[in-house]
């Protein structure tokens, strides 16, 4: 298990705040997320054994959001 901080992309709205912790939750073997709109930030704990880091990024493209690395 490890933590993971992304700054996001895109976000501006408490609708968007809801839809990145959506996709953030649904990812397989995520747990523990937190956004923030005033930092712009996603927090998870991750499962490396199970989390496809290269999906969740497709998938948030796919929501209209990106992550800045």
């Amino acid at each position: 298990m490890s933590t993971k901080r992304y700054s996001i992309i895109g976000m501006h709205c408490e609708h968007c705040v809801a839809t990145v912790a959506r996709v953030a939750s649904e990812a397989k073997g995520t747990s523990q997320v937190s956004v923030s709109l005033e930092q712009g930030t996603l927090t998870m704990v991750v499962d490396d054994a199970i989390f496809d880091e290269p999906l969740f990024v497709e998938t948030l493209g796919e929501e209209g959001f990106g992550i800045q690395r």
